[in-house]
């Protein structure tokens, strides 16, 4: 709650416009290589709205990204459906935020595996870390399904799961997993599609256009861990598509054709990205919220600059790991 108000907000945005961008910059040179082709399409995202009260929120926070230098253009309804020729949209106005895009995140993860392990990376899958042993001020080993694993540095990453893993090594991190739901969705008509990825504000739901189907994503459970799909939930998504997107017919899917994931939410929306200080051997990157993909690439170099002592890209003071510690 301490940090639930603007003066927060006007203090992170510089940190988080700049993380940002500079991931994006990245994922453009890693598409630029022979083995990914994951659907990068740096096209903007429409953020798309119905009523007047919005209206006036969405464009206010508009002004607010363009005060902070990104290009951002306030649409009517017309000069909003012409960026989406191929589909009626039902909606007041939008904004679209030309600095975003979207990509296939299951391609993506599929060829940085398959990179990875074609450049000597080696996965140990299924070894839940019980233990680390420390000597000092340093982690000396990690154990893991029984096997110890020493090294000059550790990563500490963990997802939705860091607080339980950082508690193992002595560490304290605020964490909250925020549960989401998604689900693809085959267009009848393979010509009404979608050009650009959008949001429907008070659906409160992220539209994706992916492999020629369209994903549906949205809701934001904070909770504890629970793997059991909420169809409440995911009939909410349903129900409000054709108020933005009257031409589609999308029904309810089946519980095994819904995805659903854990974001990992810090107290105060930031990430947790840099070194410990009280393991000294210890980086830890995690707490991406609803940036995570995004925010990949620059978490990855950041953590890369970091272990080679190198001065990082972006600042990463803000970003400190065991702020609430």
């Amino acid at each position: 709650m301490k940090h639930s108000n603007q003066k927060h907000v006007d203090h992170s945005a510089a940190a988080i416009r700049d993380l940002n961008l500079a991931s994006s910059r990245l994922y453009d040179e890693i598409a630029q290589k022979d083995e990914f082709d994951f659907e990068l399409n740096q096209n903007g995202i429409l953020m798309l709205y119905k009523t007047e009260k919005v209206a006036e929120e969405e464009t206010e926070l508009a002004y607010k990204a363009i005060n902070l230098g990104l290009p951002v253009d306030i649409l009517d309804r017309s000069e909003i459906q012409e960026m989406e020729p191929n589909a009626r949209l039902d909606v007041m106005g939008g904004v679209n935020y030309k600095c975003d895009g979207h990509m296939n995140p299951v391609k993506l993860m599929k060829q940085m595996i398959s990179y990875l392990k074609n450049n000597g990376v080696i996965f140990h899958t299924q070894h839940q870390v019980t233990q680390f042993e420390t000597s000092g001020n340093n982690i000396k080993t990690v154990i893991a399904n029984g096997k110890e694993f020493t090294a000059d540095q550790y990563i500490m990453t963990g997802g939705s799961f860091l607080p339980e893993l950082a508690q193992k090594a002595g560490i304290k991190i605020q964490l909250m997993p925020g549960k989401g739901y998604s689900f693809m969705h085959q267009p009848e008509n393979p010509l009404n599609t979608l050009e650009h990825a959008a949001l429907l504000l008070e659906a409160r739901v992220a539209v994706t256009p992916m492999n020629g189907q369209i994903r549906f994503g949205g809701t934001m459970e904070l909770a504890s861990h629970k793997d059991k799909i909420n169809m409440k939930r995911v009939e909410g998504i349903v129900q409000s598509i054709p108020k933005y997107l009257p031409d589609f017919q999308v029904k309810t899917p089946k519980e095994s054709e819904i995805w659903f994931g854990y974001r990992p939410c810090a107290p105060d929306g930031l990430p947790y990205l840099g070194r410990s200080s009280q393991l000294k051997n210890l980086i830890i990157a995690g707490g991406g919220g609803m940036m995570g993909l995004s925010l990949g690439p620059v978490f990855g170099k950041t953590v890369s600059e970091i272990a080679n002592d190198q001065k990082p890209t972006v600042e990463t003071k803000i970003f400190n790991p065991e702020r609430f510690s």
